[in-house]
C-alpha cells in the first residue's frame, strides 16, 4: 500500500534479482545469436553478438558487487543473487569469471559471517557446471570434491555436470593430443562419477543416464581415431553402454527415447570404428557383434511401440538407417542377410505405421553394403534396389526417389567387379542417367563421379577396347 515502507527482501527478490535474471537470460540470447551467426559465417554479428552475451554478464556481476559492498545502502544479496550470475557463468561456460565470484563469496562469508550467505548447491552446482561447458571435467570434479569438504550434499545435477564435462572432453582438442589409454581412462572416471551417483541418496535420473551415454558415444568416436585401440576394447565399450538399461532397472529409472537411441548410436559408432581397424584379429565378428547389439535395441524399441503402445519407444527411420548401415558396414555375408531382413521389416511396418517405412537413405545404405561385397551377385542385386526405389517412386512414393547417391553407387558395385561384364553394366546405368536427364527428371544427373567410376569400370576389365570405351565416356563427360 501507499507509504509503507518497502522490505530487504521485497527489494531484493523482486527488484535485484530480477534484473539480474533479465541481464543473464540477455546474455543467454545472444550467446545462442552469435552461435547461430557462426554457423552461418557472419563473423561481423557474431563478434557483435558475442560482445553483448559478455557485456550483459558483467552487468549482472557489477549489480551483485554493489549490493555486496553495501554501496549506496543496496540490500545484501542472498544466495539467489549469487547464483543467477554464477548460473550465467555456468551456462557461457566462463570459468574463471565463475571462480573468481565464487571465490568472493566464500571470503565473504568467512570474514562477514552468516550476514553474507556461504555457497550452496546452486552455487556449486554452477561452477561445476562451467568448468564442464569448458571441457574441463578434471576442474568440474575438483569443484565435487570441494562439495563434500564443506559439507555441501551434491546432487543429481552436480554429477550430471560432471558427466557432461567429460562428454564433452572426448570433443576437445586436448582429447584429441592424447592416446588410447587416456581415452579409456577418461571413460573408467565417467564411469566412476555415476557410480558414486547410484550410490548417493538422490541417486540417477535418466538425464545422467543420457549424459553417461553421451560421453560413452564420444569415447566410441575417439577410440575409433586411436592405433592403440582394439576392436575388443570398442565390442566392450558397446556392451557397456547396453548394460545400461539393468542398471537403470535397479535404480528404478525408465529409459526414454533418448536413452534407447543413444545406445543404438553407441554400437553403430563402434562398429564404424571397428571396420577401420580391419588388421586386427577378429575384427569383423567385433563389429558384427556390435551392430547386432544395435539390432537388438532397435527391433526392442518397435515391439514396444507397436505392440505394447508405448511411444516414448517409437523408432524413427532415422535409426533404423543407423543400424542397417552399421550392419554393412561389418563387410560379413551375415551383416549383410541382417541388413535386408530389417529393410523388409519396415516395408512390412508400412502397413502398421507409414512412419517407420525406408526411404531412400536405407536403400542407399544398403546398396553400399552390397557394392562392398564385390560381387557380380551383390552387384547385382544393389542395380536391383536401384530398379526397385525407381519403381516405387513412379508409383507415388516420393520418400524412396533414388538420389544421385544411389546411381552412383550402383555404379561402383559393377565397377567392382574388374570385368567387361561389369563394365558394360556400368556404362548401362551411366546411359540410363543420362536418359533420366534429358528428360528432365531431377536428382540424377550423372556428375564427374559417375563418369570417373564408369572410366574406371572400363580401365579394369582387361578388354582390348577398354581405352576407346573410356575415351568416349571422357568425351560425353566433357
Amino acid at each position: 500500500s501507499a507509504g509503507k515502507p518497502v522490505s530487504s527482501h521485497y527489494l531484493r527478490e523482486r527488484v535485484y534479482n530480477h534484473l539480474i535474471g533479465a541481464w543473464g537470460r540477455r546474455s543467454k540470447a545472444e550467446a545462442s545469436a552469435a552461435g547461430r551467426d557462426r554457423r552461418r559465417g557472419r563473423s561481423a554479428r557474431r563478434r557483435a553478438a558475442a560482445k553483448a552475451a559478455n557485456a550483459a554478464l558483467a552487468e549482472a556481476e557489477y549489480i551483485v558487487e554493489r549490493m555486496a559492498a553495501g554501496d549506496r545502502g543496496l540490500v545484501l544479496p542472498d544466495a539467489k543473487t549469487y547464483g543467477l550470475v554464477l548460473s550465467a557463468y555456468g551456462r557461457a561456460g566462463k570459468t574463471r569469471e565463475a571462480s573468481d565470484l565464487f571465490r568472493r563469496m566464500e571470503e565473504r562469508h568467512e570474514r562477514f559471517g552468516p550476514v553474507h550467505p556461504a555457497p550452496g548447491v546452486i552455487c556449486h552446482n554452477a561452477v561445476i557446471n562451467a568448468h564442464s561447458k569448458a571441457a574441463n571435467p578434471m576442474a568440474a570434479m575438483d569443484q565435487l570434491r570441494a562439495m563434500a569438504e564443506r559439507g555441501v550434499e551434491a546432487d543429481v545435477v552436480s554429477f550430471s555436470s560432471v558427466l557432461d564435462g567429460w562428454a564433452r572432453w572426448f570433443q576437445s582438442n586436448t582429447a584429441l593430443e592424447s592416446d588410447g589409454k587416456a581415452v579409456s581412462d577418461a571413460i573408467a572416471q565417467a564411469e566412476d562419477i555415476m557410480a558414486l551417483l547410484e550410490q548417493s541418496k538422490e541417486g540417477p535420473n535418466v538425464v545422467a543416464y543420457n549424459t553417461l551415454l553421451k560421453a560413452y558415444l564420444n569415447g566410441a568416436k575417439l577410440l575409433g581415431k586411436f592405433e592403440g585401440s582394439t576392436s575388443t576394447s570398442l565390442l566392450a565399450l558397446t556392451k557397456q553402454a547396453s548394460s545400461i538399461f539393468t542398471r537403470m532397472a535397479a535404480a528404478k529409472v525408465y529409459p526414454d527415447n533418448i536413452t534407447l537411441s543413444s545406445v543404438i548410436h553407441v554400437a553403430a559408432a563402434a562398429t564404424d570404428a571397428i571396420t577401420c581397424k580391419r588388421g586386427a584379429t577378429g575384427s569383423r565378428k567385433d563389429a558384427l557383434e556390435a551392430a547386432r547389439i544395435a539390432e537388438d535395441v532397435l527391433l526392442g524399441m518397435q515391439t514396444s511401440f507397436l505392440d505394447k503402445g508405448d511411444a516414448r519407444a517409437k523408432p524413427s527411420t532415422k535409426l533404423y538407417n543407423i543400424v542397417v548401415t552399421a550392419l554393412g558396414r561389418t563387410l560379413t555375408e551375415e551383416g549383410i542377410v541382417r541388413a535386408h531382413k530389417l529393410i523388409l521389416l519396415m516395408e512390412d511396418n508400412m502397413a502398421v505405421n507409414s512412419s517407420l517405412g525406408p526411404n531412400a537413405v536405407t536403400y542407399t545404405a544398403y546398396m553400399k553394403a552390397l557394392a562392398d561385397a564385390c560381387t557380380p551377385e551383390a552387384a547385382k542385386k544393389a542395380e536391383e534396389v536401384l530398379v526397385r526405389m525407381e519403381k516405387m517412386n513412379q508409383e507415388g512414393n516420393n520418400a524412396v526417389q533414388p538420389s544421385l547417391m544411389s546411381f552412383n553407387i550402383s555404379l561402383c558395385a559393377w565397377a567392382k567387379i574388374r570385368d567387361i561384364s561389369g563394365a558394360k553394366h556400368a556404362e548401362r546405368i551411366l546411359t540410363r542417367m543420362e536418359a533420366r536427364r534429358n528428360t528432365g527428371l531431377s536428382g540424377i544427373n550423372p556428375d564427374i563421379v559417375s563418369y570417373a567410376t564408369c572410366i574406371d569400370a572400363w580401365a579394369k576389365s582387361s578388354d582390348f577396347e577398354a581405352g576407346v570405351r573410356a575415351q568416349t565416356l571422357l568425351d560425353r563427360m566433357q
